[in-house]
């Protein structure tokens, strides 16, 4: 299921997006920037292939700025924020926490999510990672000695 993906070449925003369709592509997930794709798992591998529930060991917060720390761990209640600061900064005040797919938009709904990250964000380590600071290189290590654990058996 697609949604604010691109189907004609002039409604394309880049040039790419638009020869894509003009290739003959269906729809193009670059012509827009708000374009998503939800698949079900058991289209991808089968009912036998995925599963319903995971543990999270981790958050991970993405963020380009040159200023900052390349990696900050940050409070529950300081994650809230950096979710909800996002998501104004990008002009995404209808978009609580970054998430079109709210259907209703009230307090109550936006209180509900706020404690839904809160429980989250108090059960796992969130880190704050600076994209704009490091090479793409170091800022994937990063990633990888955080959701590995390798830095904290190093310590």
């Amino acid at each position: 299921k697609c949604e604010n993906v691109v189907t004609a070449p002039d409604e394309a925003e880049n040039e790419e997006s638009a020869n894509e369709l003009e290739m003959g592509m269906p729809y193009s997930f670059t012509g827009s920037k708000r374009s998503f794709a939800m698949l079900d798992p058991y289209w991808i591998d089968g009912p036998n292939k995925h599963t319903k529930r995971t543990k999270i060991s981790s958050v991970i917060l993405l963020r380009k700025d040159g200023a900052s720390a390349l990696d900050e761990q940050l409070k529950s209640e300081d994650a809230i924020r950096a979710l909800e600061d996002a998501a104004n900064a990008r002009g995404y005040n209808s978009d609580p926490f970054l998430n079109p797919h709210i259907l209703v938009r009230n307090t109550e709904r936006y209180e509900l999510q706020k404690r839904f990250f809160k429980r989250l964000f108090d059960a796992v380590p969130v880190h704050h990672i600076n994209v704009g600071i490091e090479k793409t290189d170091t800022v994937l290590e990063r990633i990888k000695e955080i959701l590995t654990g390798a830095r904290e058996r190093v310590l």
